[in-house]
């Protein structure tokens, strides 16, 4: 059911050409009544995308606003179920994070959804510029409102969507990539699980790309600290793949798309997901931390401590992706 009253809050959708794009903007429109109130913004680098969308919740009027990654798709009673629940919040908060199905991950966590309080974007300009080089833009931006102006945002375990279902293989590959780099510390979960996929479906070309983006990007992290922040930085790497396992894109989405929903009701974690799941999804007031974390000596201490152990994942692996080669 479309919200009754249209000022309560708008929708910023952002997006780099995801293949649900459409379908994403489809789903939003049918829980707000006024187009007007939501906004597809397709802007580079992403942090002019986050300035776009706070002058637009601004321009609207509405009490808050909903910044959402076009590879999500709501259910379709999401955003009423997001605004009960930050009713219930019962101190100032700038933003709140809600839950998605992660489609590699295969659990809970956060990714493209989140609540603003409209309110205090005004102070969220402040850190704009501040945050345009960082990792994480949006994160830097939250983390100084939280700092500076003593507004923390939360964390909310409310699974309200999918996320990384049905997108391009290009993409795909670029998510992963990037989160060999981020998820150095889950690499062993990641693998495990990409793995185990791969075997159950080895026809499925997605489940052999994501498994060489994991191995790209941890190899990658072995030289440098951070992901680029480039999208078109990544091109060459899956170039490289897609040539290898002469892929062929997908085909654009049907847009009579109808399962988050039904996805997530069904959805079951199994023992490996379990174990695993807390550490992408914390509950609660999210601390403070640095936007941007220095390189360390320890690391190459780090590094040097894990190569043996990574050897013998990725030894298995190329072993299935380069058998036929």
């Amino acid at each position: 059911m479309p919200l009754e009253r249209f000022d309560i809050c708008s929708v910023v959708i952002r997006s780099v050409g995801e293949r649900t794009e459409q379908v994403c903007y489809d789903i939003v429109s049918k829980q707000i009544a006024d187009p007007e109130y939501i906004k597809i913004i397709r802007k580079f680098p992403f942090i002019d995308t986050i300035s776009q969308g706070i002058d637009f919740a601004l321009e609207s009027g509405s009490q808050y606003a909903l910044f959402l990654d076009a590879d999500v798709l709501l259910r379709d009673d999401a955003l009423q179920m997001m605004l009960s629940e930050i009713e219930h919040i019962s101190f100032p908060f700038f933003m709140c994070n809600f839950a998605i199905l992660d489609f590699q991950f295969g659990c809970p966590t956060y990714a493209g959804v989140h609540i603003y309080n409209s309110e205090y974007f005004k102070y969220a300009k402040y850190y704009i510029e501040s945050s345009r080089n960082e990792q994480r833009p949006e994160s830097s931006i939250y983390y100084q409102v939280s700092l500076r102006h003593n507004i923390p945002s939360v964390g909310n375990g409310l699974i309200v969507g999918l996320h990384g279902y049905d997108q391009w293989l290009a993409d795909s590959y670029r998510t992963m990539f990037v989160r060999g780099i981020k998820f150095h510390h889950r690499f062993d979960y990641i693998y495990k699980r990409l793995y185990k996929i791969f075997l159950d479906d080895p026809d499925n070309i997605e489940n052999c790309v994501l498994l060489h983006a994991l191995l790209d990007g941890t190899y990658y992290r072995f030289s440098h600290e951070i992901a680029p922040i480039d999208k078109q930085y990544y091109d060459p790497y899956f170039e490289r793949i897609r040539t290898l396992l002469s892929i062929k894109e997908k085909e654009p989405i049907d847009l009579n798309y109808t399962i988050p929903s039904v996805e997530i009701n069904r959805f079951k974690p199994d023992p490996l997901t379990i174990d695993t799941f807390r550490t992408f999804l914390p509950i609660g007031i999210l601390e403070p931390k640095p936007p941007t974390l220095k390189t360390r000596p320890s690391l190459v201490r780090k590094i040097r401590k894990n190569l043996k152990k990574f050897y013998q994942y990725q030894k298995s692996a190329f072993h299935v992706l380069f058998k036929d080669y």
